[in-house]
């Protein structure tokens, strides 16, 4: 018999990463946003060419050492990684309530859709 308090619980832990994990995106994106603007205050876009991000912020390595000497780019580029990390965190952490309640049928969906998120990110 499923435990109800067991199962609110666990929806509640489950929104409110959500919550946070959102939240917390947003604020770095931000963050990252105003410096952004502050230091390219009187440079000119050129609108004609598109140019992708710089090498070191494709990956999260690069990322991390960007974000810690607090490059604008590097910011905004960590506020979507957590963003995407926000949903995979909440499978994962499904996945854990579902096998300490011994659900074995959600257990392994979850360890589905962990498998395919983790591939999709990974590239795989």
């Amino acid at each position: 018999m499923p435990d109800k308090a067991a199962d609110h619980r666990l929806e509640q832990t489950l929104g409110r990463v959500l919550q946070i994990g959102v939240f917390t995106s947003a604020a770095v994106v931000g963050l990252g946003g105003v410096l952004l603007l502050a230091s390219r205050a009187y440079v000119t876009p050129l609108l004609t060419s598109f140019t992708g991000v710089r090498a070191p912020l494709r990956s999260v390595p690069g990322i991390l050492r960007g974000a810690a000497a607090f490059q604008p780019e590097a910011l905004v580029q960590l506020g979507l990684v957590l963003l995407i990390a926000t949903p995979l965190l909440r499978v994962v952490l499904s996945l854990f309530g579902f096998i300490r309640r011994r659900d074995w049928i959600y257990t392994t969906a979850s360890l589905i859709v962990t498998g395919v998120l983790v591939a999709g990110l990974i590239g795989r």
